[in-house]
């Protein structure tokens, strides 16, 4: 019986290691993509202090090929969450003066964006909030670069 809850512990501990924030799936979870094989990885995680605020920020780099699909997935996502760029200019003021200039994203000139709005209290625009709780991405095709992050503040 201890053999078997052993096992048991084991095994919920390997599985709950894949649903980690900081890896290439949970982005793809997240932003609802079966992503293809990347060539680079990176991420930076600022979570964990003051009631869970801080600036995840991940970057996918992928073979023109893989790009292509990306850019194919993005642009006709069923959620209709992706817009294609260049976005307009009170957007862009917002995002790059928040978690995107905060990460050190360049802006791309052509791709596809993606925002959703998580603060679940938010009354009005989000443009005009003391805090932002906001999940953030953006394909840049000319780089095949997939961005992601998710500022909480």
């Amino acid at each position: 019986m201890i053999h078997f809850i052993s096992m048991l512990l084991a095994l919920l501990l390997l599985a709950s290691c894949n649903g980690r924030s900081d890896s290439p799936g949970y982005a793809a979870r997240q932003l609802d993509l079966d992503l293809p094989a990347y060539q680079s990885f990176s991420v930076a995680d600022s979570h964990g202090g003051f009631h869970g605020d801080g600036l995840l920020h991940m970057e996918l780099v992928f073979s023109p090929e893989d790009g292509a699909t990306v850019a194919e997935s993005v642009s006709s996502h069923p959620s209709g969450r992706w817009n294609p760029f260049p976005m307009d200019e009170e957007m862009e003021q917002f995002l790059w003066g928040g978690g995107a200039g905060m990460a050190g994203w360049p802006v791309p000139e052509e791709g596809w964006w993606y925002l959703m709005d998580r603060q679940t209290d938010g009354e009005g625009s989000m443009f005009h909030r003391y805090s932002q709780n906001y999940t953030f991405a953006c394909y840049d095709s000319q780089t095949n670069t997939l961005r992601y992050l998710e500022l909480d503040t």
